[in-house]
């Protein structure tokens, strides 16, 4: 299955590379907070560095938007004054993508660009979930697209 998306400036892209894997794979016992979740996006970054073979580039973030999770009356849990420990989730898949253009993003000498983009959605992909999709669509490529040679 192919994925070609048209941005909002008007450029073409594929989907080239898709990595997934369960946000909570390692979570046993307990429940997701706040800490939790933001330890997970910026792993989630790191893995991006890994699997998707990026040099020292830090791969776009799509921020997950974070759902407070409401526990059993009587439940306790120490909530720290940064709230680092709030009862909260992020969706349930991490998604590890690199999408490519035909076109160079800066330097016109050079023959496709592509952009590494980490998000997080309730299911496995494909499909991507709608709201990513428009994110995605409304991307300033040229910013943040990085050029190549064949």
């Amino acid at each position: 299955m192919q994925c070609y998306y048209k941005l909002n400036c008007g450029r073409h892209i594929h989907l080239e590379v898709l990595f997934q894997y369960y946000t909570y794979r390692g979570l046993i016992e307990g429940t997701p907070n706040k800490g939790m979740n933001r330890r997970l996006v910026n792993e989630a970054q790191e893995q991006a560095k890994d699997k998707l073979w990026l040099r020292n580039e830090t791969p776009f973030l799509i921020q997950p938007l974070e759902s407070p999770i409401s526990l059993p009356k009587g439940y306790r849990y120490r909530l720290r004054e940064d709230g680092e420990n709030e009862p909260a989730k992020i969706p349930s898949i991490v998604c590890l993508a690199t999408f490519q253009s035909q076109q160079p993003a800066k330097n016109p000498e050079n023959h496709c660009s592509s952009l590494s983009i980490v998000w997080f959605q309730n299911e496995f992909a494909l499909p991507i979930d709608p709201t990513i999709e428009e994110t995605i669509r409304g991307i300033d490529w040229n910013a943040l697209a990085n050029d190549w040679d064949y």
